[in-house]
């Protein structure tokens, strides 16, 4: 199980609202609900600065700065709230104003004490509700996971024994299919289960609509799927592709001879190589028909340019050709 609050992005975020209330602003946190554990690793982040944070719940027949008053001294009513930090939460949209003027009078009755003598509000307050705008206000909004989270989080769940090339290809389907329920926290539950896509479903649309309908996922319509697809081949197979035609290219020294000249074409002008590690593939394949190298090794270049021109016109590959392309020995 992975804590969502130490990938980068949500530590990035928590650490945001330490520096905010370090600085003495009150805080209105937008997009609430809170996520899931926001509260606690915030808590966290201050304790570890020997600082306290007060949390409470709304309650409708209370005046805000009497709740906050009764917040801190053991149930007693008191006309105002000591100096600290208050963690608010459950506001209704019918609280939002009290709420909203009270954080107001505080930050103007706050602005010319230090920080570590005032109030200090983490207010979550209802979408689409007012919000306060003030000196000494500031205004977060929840936004915590990014695509490089989702990464992070793959690595570190994707526990399948397989090929390296086989992960590469699942790791990135997974972050671009979870990618799509940004920037909630959700994206991670997402990306559990797309990591379980079977080996078909990283070249077949179809099955990938299966298997989200079997799980209940949210599943991009056929052209984003198969853009989805697209884009995860690209980044996983395009570096072993070109890893392939290195290995190669410097274990047919005998038949990779430079300087090589390509003839022209209808579309392409004749092209001069003066450096073996600069041969393309489709330079190997000509050379290889030329020196009559071995018919499987010909093979294996014509699988491999096959799938890179695939790819450079949008085209995603069949998990067909996928299994065969990566099933040849390197």
């Amino acid at each position: 199980m992975i804590d969502p609050w130490q990938l980068p992005g949500p530590a990035r975020l928590v650490e945001q609202l330490v520096t905010e209330l370090l600085e003495g602003h009150q805080l209105i946190l937008e997009g609430t609900p809170p996520p899931q554990g926001l509260r606690g690793a915030l808590r966290a982040a201050l304790d570890e600065r020997y600082l306290g944070m007060i949390e409470l719940r709304d309650e409708p027949v209370v005046n805000p700065l009497m709740l906050l008053g009764r917040a801190c001294s053991h149930g007693i009513a008191m006309s105002a709230p000591h100096p600290g930090m208050y963690w608010v939460e459950d506001v209704g949209a019918a609280r939002a104003h009290a709420w909203t003027d009270a954080a107001v009078q505080i930050a103007e009755a706050a602005r010319d004490l230090e920080p570590h003598a005032r109030v200090q509000l983490v207010l979550a307050l209802p979408a689409g509700g007012p919000l306060p705008r003030a000196p000494g206000i500031e205004r977060c909004v929840l936004a915590p996971l990014n695509r490089d989270d989702l990464v992070v989080a793959a690595r570190y769940l994707f526990e399948q024994a397989e090929a390296p090339t086989w992960r590469a290809l699942h790791l990135e389907l997974a972050v671009e299919l979870a990618s799509e329920s940004l920037p909630g926290l959700i994206a991670l539950e997402h990306l559990r289960a797309w990591l379980g896509l079977p080996h078909r479903a990283v070249g077949e649309p179809s099955a990938l609509a299966d298997y989200a309908a079997t799980l209940a996922l949210p599943c991009p319509s056929e052209g984003m799927a198969r853009l989805a697809l697209w884009r995860a081949q690209c980044a996983a197979l395009l570096p072993w592709i070109d890893q392939e035609r290195l290995r190669v290219v410097r274990a047919g020294a005998a038949w990779c001879r430079v300087p090589y000249v390509h003839p022209a074409t209808d579309s392409t002008p004749e092209k001069r190589v003066e450096h073996i590690e600069a041969l393309e593939l489709a330079h190997l394949c000509q050379l290889s028909r030329r020196l009559a190298v071995d018919s499987s090794e010909r093979r294996r270049l014509r699988r491999m340019r096959a799938a890179r021109n695939a790819l450079s016109h949008l085209e995603p590959l069949s998990s067909a050709m996928i299994a065969d392309l990566l099933s040849q020995p390197s």
